[in-house]
């Protein structure tokens, strides 16, 4: 008998025991349910979060790395392919420590992240000397005029760690400078004039007409101090 008649209940009475105990059973099942989603997203949320530090400090050790890197040689950074289709990472094993052209994979309790810095050029107003913008350069006849020109003493940098599940990671965006006086000394001014723009595309041995430089006479040299 249907548990021998719910105990001895009247047959009325047994009828809405059983449905309420089906509801209750229903209830329990919607709420333990609604618990495990619940527990579920925080997991998931708390295992994503945890991700996120992760790559927040390595891609901050990689920003700590690209200023040291910077500041023993600028040309470290600035002779760089620029372009963010050229990742780099650094080669820590020996001292100084050395740029390759390719992203490093970096193993954190059991997960891969993939990290990697690029390099740009970082344009400025006043040809040069103003402030930092996104404009492309313009025509320039000297520092201070107006229009916009890349400063060679200032490099963007951006630094990117991502992990499996996610397509943008971390980035951090930042500006890096020369900041220690160097000297350049220049003899040899067998490229004649023709260097009018500022700033110029690299070494050479060129000079502005409007130097007056006679490099067919006495010979000397001209000291450079840059900022």
């Amino acid at each position: 008998m249907l548990l021998r008649r719910m105990a001895g209940l009247p047959a009325g009475r047994q009828g809405q025991s059983i449905m309420e105990l089906i509801v209750g059973l229903g209830v329990t099942t919607i709420i333990v349910s609604a618990s495990a989603i619940t527990i579920a997203a925080v997991l998931r949320s708390d295992i994503q979060a945890k991700r996120l530090q992760v790559a927040t400090n390595l891609t901050r050790e990689l920003s700590d790395n690209t200023r040291a890197f910077a500041a023993a040689d600028w040309r470290n950074i600035y002779d760089l392919i620029h372009g963010s289709g050229n990742r780099y990472s650094f080669d820590t094993s020996a001292s100084p420590f050395t740029a390759s052209s390719s992203s490093e994979t970096i193993e954190v309790e059991g997960v891969t992240y993939n990290r990697y810095f690029y390099v740009e050029n970082a344009n400025r107003t006043l040809c040069g000397e103003g402030v930092i913008t996104t404009d492309g350069t313009t025509a320039c006849p000297q520092i201070g005029a107006t229009g916009v020109a890349d400063d060679p003493s200032t490099q963007k940098l951006t630094i990117v760690a991502t992990w499996p599940g996610t397509e943008t990671g971390v980035r951090l965006v930042e500006y890096v400078s020369r900041s220690r006086n160097a000297i350049t000394r220049q003899t040899d001014w067998s490229g004649g004039s023709g260097q009018e723009s500022f700033p110029s595309s690299g070494v050479n041995t060129q000079f502005a007409s409007s130097t007056g430089i006679s490099f067919t006479g006495t010979p000397g040299s001209l000291k450079v101090v840059l900022p």
